[in-house]
């Protein structure tokens, strides 16, 4: 069942936490829809709908310019562990959500080669027209 929503009206936790109900009004005149998440799950669910929900703004933002990706990030950084092994990577999305991923370091040279590669390719390209 497909219900288009209009807005967001209230949200509840009980006083255990382990519940978040959500109510909405649809679009149709009243049709009130209500959700109920398990709280373990709700983070994992608001990690994909802002990622959703970049990945539109991405699409209608770059859409006129003919480029095509997922979602610019707003700040990105990588960093070693402390014992070497790997490299952390962390992209902070325009919406503030931070995705950070563990990656061996000589999957991470690999990766910054590859990288440097395609960067080189697309400056190439742009420098001829």
């Amino acid at each position: 069942m497909s219900v288009a929503v209009k807005d967001l009206t209230n949200i509840q936790v009980p006083e255990d936490g382990s519940t978040i109900t959500v109510d909405f009004q649809a679009e149709a005149p009243g049709m009130p829809v209500k959700l109920v998440f398990k709280s373990e799950k709700m983070k994992s669910m608001l990690q994909q709908l802002i990622g959703a929900s970049e990945f539109a703004d991405s699409k209608s933002n770059k859409a006129s310019q003919g480029v095509k990706h997922i979602a610019t990030p707003a700040q990105y950084r990588a960093a070693p562990t402390d014992d070497r092994e790997a490299v952390i990577l962390s992209f902070v999305m325009p919406s503030g959500m931070m995705h950070s991923f563990a990656l061996p370091t000589k999957d991470t040279l690999d990766l910054a080669k590859k990288m440097t590669l395609a960067a080189n390719k697309e400056k190439d390209k742009q420098s001829r027209h």
